[in-house]
């Protein structure tokens, strides 16, 4: 699964390979919706008595990305490996063995390899599966990251793309013109001026910029990818109206400034913290004993995001020993595999026997 390319938007591949190995498996339903998630169910119960276990096919890495596994001092390293591939390849034993080895009970499960958690994917797949399953679920874990955190709550997002126009011309004939690139740049240092306000943890960040034609032109043109997040709603909205303000105070007859918001990712609505607590405890006294390691509880933006917004408890549990997320030195230790199986049937018994 680490060799086949998965950009956010083209899972496409990797999801046939799931269903494809699934088959091969003699697991017979194996579905596929709108969004290309892949989704297996097992048992499924009338009413809320459902709980759902997914991973997410996509990484941030793109098609020209060179996916090779090296082996570094007992690692294996590779773009993707770890966020979430490993995650994934353990979903996909996990539920061969429960097709084989477990008997029915009082909860059914929705298994699923879902699309979209990176970048700007939106969260698109867990937003279609809330959409069709939020209804009848009463718990969802997303299996994720690595052993040394379980991701109790969310951190929501907002996200722009900012367009820049000026008139532009000749670096030396038209000097003294609008540089577009240099509005974006005072732009820029503008909005790093906002002081969050509220008891959250509340962050905003330039994260790609791009303009101009050459050395010696005055840019027409210059865009970039701005995003603001926090562990609170209101938070947001207050990051959102300074943004607004600013660009306002901005705009001239030399300037034109267009702003999109691309992405919304929601914070936590209301939901059963003690609960989720509960459970995480059981989740991280597991892990310790698999692992000799206790993990640490924190909070993130996840596939967790949707269903917690929607009121539904959720964890975010990692499987496998790692590090190096987003780059291209990711890394996992394949020994932790095994590990990370044992931690999977778990919390699959952790959770389904939970009432």
């Amino acid at each position: 699964m680490a060799l086949i390319k998965a950009p956010t938007g083209h899972e496409k591949k990797r999801a046939e390979y799931c269903v494809e190995w699934l088959q091969a498996q003699g697991i017979e339903e194996v579905l596929s919706d709108e969004c290309t998630n892949v989704i297996v169910p097992w048992n499924i119960q009338s009413g809320k008595n459902n709980c759902m276990f997914m991973a997410h096919l996509d990484t941030v890495f793109s098609e020209e990305t060179e996916l090779m596994i090296k082996e570094k001092k007992g690692k294996w390293c590779c773009p993707g490996i770890g966020d979430d591939t490993a995650n994934a390849a353990i979903l996909l034993l996990l539920i061969k063995y429960v097709h084989e080895k477990v008997k029915k009970r009082s909860c059914g499960v929705w298994f699923v390899f879902d699309v979209g958690e990176e970048g700007l994917g939106n969260l698109a797949g867990s937003r279609k599966l809330m959409e069709s399953y939020g209804n009848r679920l009463r718990w969802v874990t997303s299996f994720d990251l690595y052993t040394h955190h379980i991701y109790t709550s969310s951190v929501g997002s907002y996200r722009y793309r900012i367009v820049v126009k000026t008139k532009g011309g000749h670096s030396y004939l038209d000097f003294g013109n609008k540089s577009a690139v240099a509005e974006m740049a005072a732009l820029i240092y503008e909005l790093y001026g906002y002081q969050p306000v509220g008891a959250g943890h509340t962050t905003y960040n330039a994260g790609v910029i791009s303009g101009g034609t050459s050395v010696n032109t005055i840019a027409q043109e210059c865009s970039m990818l701005y995003e603001a997040r926090s562990d609170e709603a209101e938070a947001l909205v207050e990051c959102e109206n300074y943004l607004y303000e600013t660009l306002k105070k901005r705009k001239t007859d030399d300037v034109q400034i267009e702003c999109k918001k691309i992405g919304e990712r929601p914070c936590m609505g209301v939901v059963d913290t003690e609960k989720i607590m509960r459970i995480a405890q059981k989740c991280s006294d597991l892990i310790e004993k698999v692992t000799g390691k206790r993990p640490a509880f924190g909070q993130a933006s996840t596939d967790c995001n949707i269903p917690l917004a929607m009121g539904i408890p959720s964890l975010c549990i990692g499987l496998i020993e790692g590090a190096g997320a987003h780059t291209l030195e990711e890394w996992i230790n394949p020994e932790s595999l095994t590990k990370g199986f044992q931690i999977a049937v778990g919390v699959f018994e952790t959770v389904t026997e939970e009432h």
